[in-house]
């Protein structure tokens, strides 16, 4: 099965809605009394990178696709400032639960890289929580690197690691 990134569209309401159900803030941006077309026009701003709330810059939010049913979705982020390069890298991906463990998150990383590199950005950064072990292998099989342990609070209650996808 072919696992293919596209934008959302007007065809995904139903099935986007019920994925954000499922895992909240699956759709970055979204709210749940908003209209769907609303949306899409939201994601449309972020593409083009105008107008947009600190601390985002111009990025991609894409379906991920396989046969035809929603089965993630990644964020592609094309600039980067202090805060993003640090918490969030270029690449953000989710599968939904029962989609996992079949290699989507693989192909949907790997085909973020691919974009990322065919517009000049030849070692994207992605960043994982501590304890996500499934990503964390996928990002290592994608060819990422580890660069850097991150703690938000003096606590180290919320620890992630910064990788490089490696060239």
């Amino acid at each position: 099965m072919v696992l293919i990134l596209r934008s959302f569209d007007s065809d995904d309401e139903s099935a986007a809605r019920q994925a954000e159900r499922q895992m909240p803030n699956f759709l970055l941006h979204f709210e749940e009394a908003e209209p769907w077309q609303s949306f899409l026009t939201t994601i449309e701003t972020f593409r083009a990178g105008i107008d947009l709330p600190h601390p985002w810059l111009k990025s991609d939010f894409l379906a991920a696709e396989v046969e035809g049913q929603l089965v993630g979705r990644v964020s592609i982020r094309w600039e980067m400032n202090e805060f993003i390069e640090r918490e969030w890298g270029h690449i953000g991906y989710e599968v939904l639960p029962s989609f996992r463990n079949n290699g989507y998150a693989t192909s949907m990383l790997a085909q973020s890289v691919s974009l990322l590199r065919s517009n000049g950005i030849a070692e994207p950064i992605v960043t994982v929580d501590r304890g996500n072990d499934a990503s964390i292998r996928v990002i290592e099989k994608c060819g990422g690197v580890l660069t850097e342990t991150i703690s938000v609070d003096a606590n180290d209650n919320e620890v992630f690691y910064r990788y490089l996808i490696k060239a």
